[in-house]
């Protein structure tokens, strides 16, 4: 089918169930809609895929849907939910379905318009490895890691799951972001780690990198950071059995390998931030992040380009703040709350009634974070996030900004949301309330959630 007869279909209803309403995109065998389900407030993307697409390759309809099936378990942060899937037919056409979570943009939007900064392709990683490892170890490769499939959701990166594949799996085609070998030797780990380099290299080229006759790894730009020249390198092996494992990778972001002795650590970076320090000049002025307000961006024409680079803008921030923190007082007790799927924030105080000693504040309220128990199921050790407040003369939290550089994108995002509802007794200054400063730590692990507050100025 041609595109003009899929864009026809719109206000039709598949399935009795899932009505056709914007075409977003496709191609002759394919089609995306956007749609809502019966029940389900909010919205969600269809993809229509013509029956006879799989008569041509080597997965048939009853493996797609049982695949799509066994992806519909999956759950990660980093994942796109698949919410239905199953076959339908319209004008005597027969195609499989599957329904997922509705992504604003996606990095394909981005990179025509202009490269990543330093600080965007930075934040990139971390998630997207993150999600990545989560299905190798689940059995399953991602296989298409492209900048179309790098998606944002409610400004939370996430990775496409309607074409996860078993290691081995032919690909129905060789792009520019697949392995050398994928073409004769199918999908793989190693051909993840492959694509999620070409993505990053792609980050600041805007095209894929093309491999070099006789070369054991394609050419890198010039301006490439060395941290993440490095990471490059080490995913952009022509054989595979020399790529670092996306085990590896992960555990550099985290600052912890030692696995590969030239490889340089990379801090990986938290998610949100309120506010963007200023002042701190990039060191490549012509790809510097975007700066339009998040409350300004469903008005902005370039809506499509800037959302995910907000979202992602965030190891600069990180690293000024950490440069700008000093030496800590003794820290406010630390009360440990039993992770719940939606915990309520306390309305008594959490501290004694005592007057409030001179140049000293104290917690009022804490507000814990709302954390899913899906989430608290991701959870391997300890995650740290550590949060600079502003408090106001009333005990008002006024500004709250991510300290912390290594936080994982959903845990810092709920950590500033529970954050800013925090209430203090000020300090005295004269007998008067006065504004102070704070630093906010949360400890998450599968078992408690720990929270510490450090009062820093004045």
């Amino acid at each position: 089918m041609r595109v003009a007869e899929f864009k026809n279909w719109e206000g039709r209803v598949v399935d009795g169930r899932f009505r056709l309403q914007q075409y977003l995109g496709g191609s002759d065998h394919s089609a995306v809609f956007l749609t809502e389900r019966t029940g389900h407030p909010g919205k969600a993307a269809i993809k229509l895929m013509a029956a006879e697409s799989f008569s041509t390759s080597a997965l048939d309809e009853d493996s797609q849907l049982s695949r799509w099936q066994a992806c519909a378990e999956l759950s990660h942060p980093n994942l796109m939910r698949i919410l239905d899937f199953g076959r339908s037919s319209l004008d005597g056409t027969r195609f499989l379905y599957i329904v997922t979570e509705y992504a604003e943009e996606d990095l394909s939007q981005i990179l025509p318009q202009r490269p990543l900064s330093v600080e965007e392709a930075s934040g990139m990683l971390p998630p997207a490895a993150e999600a990545i490892s989560f299905l190798h170890h689940t059995g399953f490769v991602h296989g298409h890691i492209k900048p179309s499939n790098v998606m944002a959701v409610n400004d939370q990166l996430k990775l496409s799951t309607d074409g996860l594949a078993k290691p081995g799996a032919q690909a129905h085609f060789h792009g520019p972001y697949d392995a050398p070998e994928v073409a004769s030797a199918g999908v793989s780990q190693a051909s993840d780690v492959w694509s999620l380099g070409a993505m990053l290299v792609a980050a600041f080229t805007q095209q894929a990198p093309a491999t070099q006759k006789g070369s054991d790894i394609p050419a890198l730009p010039q301006d490439l950071p060395p941290h993440l020249r490095e990471i490059a390198r080490q995913c952009l092996r022509v054989d595979p059995q020399k790529r670092c494992s996306i085990d590896d990778l992960v555990a550099q972001l985290n600052g912890s390998s030692s696995v590969t002795p030239s490889a340089v650590p990379v801090p990986a970076a938290a998610a949100v931030t309120v506010e963007r320090p200023s002042a701190q000049p990039d060191a490549r002025p012509a790809r510097q992040p975007s700066t339009v307000p998040m409350d300004n961006l469903r008005r902005s024409p370039l809506r499509p380009v800037v959302i995910l680079g907000i979202a992602l803008t965030l190891l600069f921030a990180a690293l000024v703040l950490a440069r700008g923190s000093k030496p800590r007082p003794a820290a406010a007790p630390a009360m440990s709350t039993q992770a719940q799927p939606n915990p309520s924030p306390p309305a008594a105080p959490a501290e004694s009634a005592s007057p409030t000693s001179e140049g000293k504040g104290r917690v009022l309220r804490r507000v814990p974070p709302d954390i899913s128990q899906h989430a608290v199921g991701t959870i391997r050790g300890t995650i740290k996030v550590a949060i600079r407040l502003s408090v106001n003369s009333a005990g008002e939290v006024t500004q709250a900004r991510l300290k912390s550089a290594r936080s994982r994108r959903y845990f810092a995002t709920r950590s500033l949301d529970a954050a800013r509802q925090w209430k203090f007794d000020p300090p005295q200054r004269n007998g008067h309330p006065v504004a102070s400063q704070w630093i906010l730590r949360f400890e998450f692990s599968s078992a408690s959630t720990q929270d510490s507050a450090t009062q820093i100025k004045p």
